[in-house]
């Protein structure tokens, strides 16, 4: 197991096993520290699909164990989005294909965001992006099919955008 004092899910780079007839329950122990581990750490992947992150979130604090559904934590979810090219001074919308069982209150996003790169001049703006001149600030918005962003001022230098939405859904 990690040192009281790292931060994150560590394992050890070497597992030493004592002989004898402990030892059976010494490797059990040890694989399944390993698998608690690996299963608590984030995906680095980022797909164009749906895919688990590997985080997982409180449970519903409207459940308890009079409810028909119990509480238990949630999986976060994660998307990726090849965006193109932002707007100039519009809007752009581009579908994200989540499949939604329905649009209830039980599904949250809990991180919407992007990065647009302006590849010929090496320029890249996070989004949403606040300016003190007005014109230059740039939204991103999310509803149950599409994913829009708005620039109030020409942004189509920007050709690559990648949006990335995280959710959890009940």
């Amino acid at each position: 197991m990690a040192n009281a004092t790292d931060r994150g899910a560590f394992l050890p780079t070497t597992v030493i096993i004592d002989a004898g007839k402990e030892s059976l329950i010494q490797i059990r122990r040890t694989f399944s520290d390993h698998a608690e581990m690996i299963n608590n750490k984030t995906t680095g992947m980022h797909p164009l699909e749906e895919f688990v992150s590997g985080s997982t979130y409180f449970s519903d604090p409207t459940l308890n164990s009079t409810t028909p559904k119990s509480p238990v934590q949630r999986q976060e979810f994660i998307l990726t989005i090849n965006f193109g090219a932002l707007p100039n001074t519009a809007t752009k919308t581009v579908a994200h294909g989540i499949v939604f069982p329905s649009v209830t209150n039980t599904f949250r996003f809990v991180h919407i965001r992007a990065t647009a790169s302006d590849l010929t001049g090496t320029n890249y703006l996070p989004i949403p992006y606040a300016s003190p001149v007005l014109a230059n600030n740039i939204s991103i918005d999310v509803d149950a099919t599409n994913v829009s962003i708005t620039t109030g001022s020409d942004r189509t230098a920007y050709t690559d955008t990648i949006v990335v939405l995280k959710y959890i859904k009940d």
